[in-house]
């Protein structure tokens, strides 16, 4: 299950344009597609269906992806630079990114591109998992409070939020646990070139 929201009364929620679809990776519903170490794939394809919905959008997108994208040897799953490859390969700009902050994920957001984190670090710092950057919130000062994503391990597609309308996403990680919870791995998925430089200007991203 999700971990319960850290809201606050002055929590203010920014979140993207529209709603991704949200794919579910373990489903067992036929005709969709169940793949527990595609989740790079699902993620993806989820970001892209925020710009083409009906082509990404259900589950021949993953499957389709998964099957272009480079396998890691012995292990299975899909190395993290897949993801930014795919999206490219398909007329899109994206770039996978290290050492990243809040404030790079936040100005991603505001500039309406989803953001696939690379999450839940293991032995040495390798991520396990990817899920998809879909908002944020501040307080009333500014400060950061959660990161609203939609995780393809999670079958619900949408949370409740104490606030007038449901949160983005379908999971939340609390900015208090980034430390922990994030490799500082991200790649935002953009449509034009002019968007990804405009974002890359702001957070100094070359």
């Amino acid at each position: 299950m999700p971990p319960a929201p850290d809201a606050t009364t002055d929590e203010i929620v920014h979140r993207l344009p529209r709603d991704p679809a949200h794919l579910y990776q373990r489903s067992q519903d036929p005709p969709n597609y169940n793949n527990p170490m595609g989740c790079g794939a699902f993620c993806t394809s989820m970001a892209l269906s925020f710009y083409n919905p009906e082509r990404y959008g259900n589950y021949g997108a993953p499957r389709a992806i998964f099957g272009e994208m480079v396998k890691v040897p012995f292990f299975g799953g899909t190395f993290e630079g897949q993801n930014a490859s795919i999206a490219k390969k398909h007329g899109f700009f994206a770039a996978p990114f290290d050492h990243g902050k809040v404030t790079d994920l936040a100005a991603a957001i505001d500039h309406g591109a989803p953001t696939i984190m690379l999450v839940d670090p293991g032995r040495f710092g390798i991520g396990r998992h990817d899920v998809l950057l879909v908002g944020y919130s501040v307080d009333a000062n500014g400060n950061y409070i959660n990161l609203f994503t939609n995780n393809p391990e999670v079958q619900g597609a949408t949370l409740e939020s104490p606030l007038d309308e449901k949160y983005p996403g379908n999971y939340i990680i609390p900015v208090s646990t980034l430390p922990t919870k994030w490799t500082g791995c991200f790649t935002p998925f953009f449509s034009s070139a002019e968007a990804f430089a405009s974002w890359r200007a702001q957070v100094g991203r070359r």
